[in-house]
């Protein structure tokens, strides 16, 4: 008897324990897969990336403004960004041509450098500008081949993109000129109907007083 109390009791130990465990399984949160968090170098080079793409393709409306030798005047200049490369309207009419331009991420705004040498002379530009949006300030450093130094600060926004041009019109055929109906197809002369011929009067006949 002390058995079959001792089994009892402990079938029902089990019961309990296993209920239990399974609601306490059941309610266990399902364990989540962390996304791997990106390195602040993997950062930086995507926000590098996404800035020289915005930059590809613009053009920028800027003044420069000498900073050292007054006798230097402003000057109005376009900058181009274009398949990875960057051209100054006013310098390159003085021989200097287009060149690679690097980016990087400075207090989270995108500043781009680059060095431009004229074809000839010898003389070399430096560029460094900063990014804000639609507008774009930096300082320009300009050396010649004697040594002398100018320096410039620039200014300037994001020149509007042209509108597109418009599809060309498509010509409409001409159409073949309608045909023309000759002039005895237009004016048939139409002839009088014919004439009936008369009847001949009706003749009354005398008779003879016998």
């Amino acid at each position: 008897m002390t058995n079959r109390k001792s089994f009892v009791w402990l079938a029902g130990f089990l019961a309990v324990f296993l209920w239990a465990s399974d609601g306490w399984s059941a309610k266990k949160p399902a364990p989540t897969t962390a996304k791997p968090q990106k390195t602040p170098e993997e950062l930086a080079l995507e926000a590098e990336k996404k800035a020289r793409e915005a930059l590809n393709g613009t053009q920028w409306e800027i003044q420069l403004a000498p900073m050292s030798d007054k006798k230097e005047k402003a000057v109005a200049d376009i900058l181009r960004f274009e398949k990875g490369k960057i051209s100054s309207e006013w310098f390159g009419k003085k021989g200097y041509e287009p060149t690679n331009f690097s980016i990087s991420i400075k207090g989270g705004v995108p500043v781009w450098e680059t060095m431009q040498s004229a074809s000839e002379g010898g003389d070399v530009v430096f560029w460094q500008g900063q990014l804000f949006g639609e507008t774009m300030s930096g300082i320009l450093s300009q050396h010649d081949a004697s040594g002398t130094v100018t320096d410039w600060s620039f200014s300037g926004r994001l020149k509007p993109a042209a509108p597109p041009e418009p599809p060309p019109a498509t010509e409409t055929p001409a159409q073949p000129p309608a045909e023309e109906t000759s002039v005895s197809q237009q004016a048939q002369p139409t002839s009088p109907p014919a004439a009936q011929p008369e009847k001949p009067a009706a003749t009354t006949k005398k008779t003879k007083k016998k």
